[in-house]
């Protein structure tokens, strides 16, 4: 029982990870149409990103 928690708790980390690096990309996207710069770039966190994506 304490296994599924975990694992379920491991899932939901991860939906809530992939879902702001989806809100990102949106964000940035946007950024890109319209040229203008809401957030920093630091603050897209390009690393996480792209580790995500590689998998």
């Amino acid at each position: 029982m304490k296994y599924t928690a975990e694992l379920e708790k491991a899932i939901d980390q991860q939906e809530q990870t992939a879902t702001l690096c989806i809100e990102l990309q949106i964000l940035y996207l946007y950024e890109e149409c319209i040229g203008f710069n809401i957030i920093k770039p630091s603050l897209y966190g390009y690393d996480i990103l792209d580790s995500l994506s590689v998998r």
